[in-house]
């Protein structure tokens, strides 16, 4: 959960500076024309979408594992009482719940990755 956390926290500073980098008056907008200004900000707000999919579904697993009566619960009614948490406050949950969340997804045939390296160099996806 921490290098979930250190993704997420990461991706959105990037759109925030962004955002600033544009706001500024000195940043030479020749560099970026308007097309590709509009493609980065969608690819980012895309990819804080994926993670904040990825962390309500980390919740929906620990919420679902954790009671029996929630096995037959929809996921907006599960995911109801949460909306009020930013998404680093349910990511922190995750964390204090980490056990628990680990034990739950062996109940439901959730896959997790153990003590395998994943990494991903951005230029390779071209």
């Amino acid at each position: 959960m921490a290098t979930l956390t250190n993704l997420y926290k990461r991706v959105k500073g990037e759109l925030e500076t962004y955002s600033e980098m544009l706001a500024t008056s000195n940043f030479d907008k020749d560099l970026f024309d308007g097309e590709l200004r509009i493609r980065f900000k969608n690819e980012q707000e895309k990819r804080i979408e994926q993670l904040q999919t990825v962390i309500n579904n980390h919740l929906l697993t620990l919420l679902r594992g954790t009671k029996k009566e929630n096995a037959n619960v929809s996921e907006s009614e599960l995911l109801e009482k949460y909306k009020k948490y930013t998404f680093i406050q349910k990511l922190k949950l995750l964390q204090a719940n980490n056990s628990k969340l680990m034990h739950a997804a062996e109940g439901h045939g959730c896959l997790r990755m153990q003590g395998t390296t994943q990494s991903y160099h951005m230029y390779d996806s071209q």
